[in-house]
């Protein structure tokens, strides 16, 4: 059925191997590159800072045992490295793309992909010659998270950055917003800043949900303790990177929903191809027919949803899949076979569900301790990581190795909690007042259910949860959910790791 003509090519064993990837996008001198050299924690080969454009490629930051860059051509090619779909794009765009490799022990956990900054006007536009937009929305596709960096000084959003924002749609659980630089304007005007910035990104981005914004200033100089926004700076850094912290725990599941999609979509395309199929003419008139079927596409959706039980949700865009449908001959495409179908539903079914549970059982047994090095999963629950020392500085000490050995907390309920914890608005990265209701409203549960969970959780009496406190108060909210009592006081396997003295 041509899949590949009509969305993205197959996945490959290399993307599900891949480490998560974070894409930063932002207007030209914003401190995208500083961003990253400050998240690292050094310099990366080819970098270049300063207050002109000097960023003009897409640059892959990741892991490797010595410094060097890797121009575009080659990397396409590499096979360790998930990037072979961008040939597509064309020599143009891979003179304009690079791998730079470091050792960072942040890298270990996921790759950056630090991008050209996006001028004013149409200069920069005219000038590309190659799809900025289409490898955007290539990357976005792919990114675990979707950082979008604004300069507090700054806030003009451009025609070209519009449409990549824009381009972004269908991604709002990744983006998160970065007002950078946010330290160097008094409190009053940083309060207009963000007031410019958030009215700014409701005409452009569309969402009936407000983006998650982080306030601060990511570079190396350490911020005034003096500033009377010190401490929304401060627990701003702490939440910003326990999202990217806490992605290399996500990734697996990521990944599963992307395999998910996937399956979705080609039973979908499937179903689309087999039903137009059936409506050609045999033998003349296959033309016309076709061009008929193409205007009253919107039509034949409405009734292939109704007749094959399909959400509408479900189906590609209207206008994307009528171009590359009139590049081909509908009639020559086979008829969907019933026994097909079943297949396809039993993998979302049966074989999928299978693998979540293996998954979950995977990380039972790396908590009882029974793998050789279970904090190997997740490099950044080593003292020296670089994103850990960086926690402990914004934490001032505070607790940065919330590994999940022996804790009764699997990998998949963290995972979870930890979207719905990095989803709400936080107080210096803790979970507080009517923020810590909606985050709870998700159990179903009484208020004197959640009252005594609360209670159970809140380890120093302080009112406010971190993200470790969190996902243990849902795991007893899910005992609750099973019918069982909750204990009358914790057992230490339940005392998460990065609480135990």
């Amino acid at each position: 059925f041509d899949m590949t003509f009509f969305y993205e090519p197959a996945l490959e064993d290399v993307h599900i191997e891949a480490k998560p990837l974070v894409l930063v996008l932002g207007q030209y001198s914003v401190g995208k590159t500083t961003f990253i050299q400050h998240l690292i924690g050094r310099g990366f080969p080819g970098m270049r800072i300063g207050p002109e454009p000097t960023t003009d490629k897409f640059v892959a930051v990741g892991y490797g045992p010595e410094d060097q860059t890797v121009p575009g051509n080659a990397l396409v090619v590499s096979p360790d490295q998930p990037f072979r779909a961008l040939q597509k794009f064309g020599n143009t765009f891979l003179n304009k793309f690079e791998g730079s490799f470091c050792s960072s022990n942040a890298l270990k956990s996921f790759t950056l992909i630090d991008s050209p900054g996006v001028l004013s006007g149409k200069k920069q536009t005219l000038g590309r010659q190659y799809d900025f937009g289409g490898v955007v929305n290539w990357f976005a596709n792919r990114a675990d998270r979707i950082l979008l960096l604004f300069d507090a000084h700054k806030l003009d959003i451009s025609d070209e950055f519009k449409a990549c924002i824009a381009g972004l749609k269908g991604h709002d659980e990744k983006i998160r917003v970065v007002l950078n630089k946010a330290d160097q304007i008094n409190p009053k005007e940083l309060m207009r800043v963000y007031g410019a910035l958030m009215w700014s990104l409701g005409k452009v981005a569309k969402t009936p949900e407000v983006l998650r914004v982080y306030i601060g200033s990511f570079w190396d100089k350490q911020l005034d303790p003096k500033h009377d926004c010190y401490n929304i700076f401060k627990g701003d850094a702490a939440g910003l990177i326990g999202e990217l912290k806490a992605l290399p725990r996500q990734a697996a599941m990521r990944k599963i929903s992307e395999f998910v999609k996937r399956v979705r979509l080609v039973r979908v395309h499937a179903q689309i191809m087999s039903d137009l199929k059936k409506e050609m003419p045999k033998f003349f008139g296959k033309s016309k027919k076709q061009q008929q079927i193409i205007e009253d596409l919107h039509a034949k959706f409405k009734t292939i949803a109704r007749n094959a039980g399909i959400s509408p949700g479900d189906f590609p865009p209207l206008d994307e899949f009528k171009a590359n449908l009139a590049q081909e001959d509908i009639s020559k495409y086979p008829i969907f076979s019933l026994k097909q179908m079943k297949k396809l539903d039993e993998a979302l079914q049966v074989e999928i569900p299978a693998l979540v549970k293996k998954l979950n059982e995977y990380q039972q047994v790396s908590d009882q301790g029974t793998s050789a090095n279970p904090s190997s999963f997740n490099p950044f629950e080593s003292a020296d990581d670089a994103l850990s020392n960086l926690l402990d500085t914004v934490h001032n000490g505070g607790a940065a190795n919330s590994g999940t050995n022996d804790w009764v907390v699997s990998l998949v309920q963290k995972t979870e909690a930890d979207n719905i914890f990095y989803g709400q608005v936080l107080t210096n990265g803790k979970l507080t007042g009517k923020a810590a209701k909606k985050a709870f409203s998700t159990t179903g549960l009484e208020s004197d259910k959640l009252n005594k969970i609360w209670a159970m959780v809140d380890f120093d009496k302080t009112n406010e949860l971190d993200a470790d406190q969190f996902a243990l108060a849902l795991h007893l909210a899910s005992i609750l959910k099973a019918g069982e009592e909750l204990p009358e006081r914790l057992a230490p396997q339940m005392i998460p790791p990065s609480w135990r003295r």
